[in-house]
């Protein structure tokens, strides 16, 4: 990678995976073995959690500084998230990770700053809109 960082893509299907990480240039590990000890930063970009109470790695592996990124947009933080933070770890909620593209891509468009008042709305309506759309 340009940024000097090390990069491991993780999948649950082995034949994507594999082709994904042979076309990236990147090894791969299927996730039934990913141990998350000695990473960084751990993006999580499966569904794992969001309908369901399950996590998608375990988590006690986590080094202590780890950085846990969840792009799962559901009505709830995730297992994921919630048990990260629980052991007082930095966690980034893909709910939060979607308000801020829904931020940028409303300066791009408009070429304004968005209000908060509908940042903190758009968000509300989404969580309810996803809380109907897939009841825990």
């Amino acid at each position: 990678m340009q940024s000097g960082a090390g990069v491991t893509l993780i999948n649950r299907g082995f034949e994507r995976g594999n082709h994904a990480a042979e076309l990236l240039g990147l090894p791969y590990i299927p996730l039934l073995d990913f141990d998350a000890a000695g990473y960084d930063i751990v993006v999580n970009a499966t569904p794992v959690g969001r309908d369901s109470d399950e996590v998608p790695f375990k988590l006690e592996k986590l080094n202590d500084e780890a950085v846990v990124i969840d792009l799962v947009y559901g009505a709830r933080p995730t297992p994921l998230i919630a048990n990260t933070l629980a052991h007082k770890q930095i966690a980034i909620d893909g709910r939060d990770v979607l308000l801020t593209q829904v931020v940028r891509q409303f300066q791009m468009m408009t070429g304004r700053e968005m209000p908060a008042t509908i940042e903190l709305d758009t968000l509300v309506r989404r969580t309810a809109r996803a809380a109907v759309d897939n009841p825990a």
